[in-house]
């Protein structure tokens, strides 16, 4: 366990930050398409989003694993209470989600060098898979410009109703879509299997 703060740790607050901007999203699609006027109180009650200030201002110092995990814990909580209260078994709804989460993967600043190992380490560092300790994830060899990967365990089962991440996943493909929108990359994910790959 870390005794300060690292690199890595700054990772997973950016990833927490980012992963809120999603959550965000969505409470203001509400708002504006007159969805939910009481969710946003409940969110910040229940689950505060992370304050948008550097990690040093706020991480606890003498247990900087133990914060980070609890941030990230309620950094889903907030996101799952939030998405299924509004899109649950409301189609029209998820496709106007999935256009902004679309949106704001494209406005998400994203440097991928043409090595793909590389490009794949800074698209991962966008996304909150739970802390690095827990491996959810058990790689493949690359091949044929890709990295394929498939899960072990589901970082996010535990904080959706009866585990079904379902829709986390559709939230998420959208937001990946969006976020490679400019690039030579792209990203294909089925129920258990991933891909990072250069565009055909």
């Amino acid at each position: 366990m870390s005794a300060f703060v690292g690199p890595i740790h700054h990772i997973m607050y950016d990833r927490i930050l980012l992963q809120d901007q999603m959550t965000e999203t969505l409470l203001l699609l509400a708002e504006e398409a007159g969805w939910s006027a009481a969710l946003r109180a409940e969110a910040d009650g229940a689950y505060p989003a992370a304050a948008q200030v550097a990690l040093t201002e706020v991480v606890d110092p003498a247990n900087i694993h133990g914060w980070l995990t609890e941030a990230v814990e309620v950094s889903e909580r907030r996101l799952a209470l939030v998405a299924a209260s509004l899109l649950a078994d409301e189609p029209e709804r998820l496709a106007l989600a999935q256009e902004r989460l679309q949106d704001l993967g494209r406005s998400t600043e994203l440097n991928l060098s043409d090595d793909l190992a590389v490009a794949h380490r800074a698209f991962g560092q966008k996304l909150l898979d739970g802390m690095p300790c827990d491996f959810p994830f058990a790689m493949d060899e690359p091949s044929d410009g890709a990295i394929t990967w498939t899960l072990k365990s589901c970082p996010h089962a535990a904080f959706w109703v009866d585990g079904d991440a379902g829709l986390y996943y559709e939230l998420r493909e959208a937001f990946v879509r969006g976020l490679l929108a400019d690039t030579a990359y792209r990203y294909g994910q089925t129920a258990d299997a991933f891909s990072f790959g250069r565009e055909e």
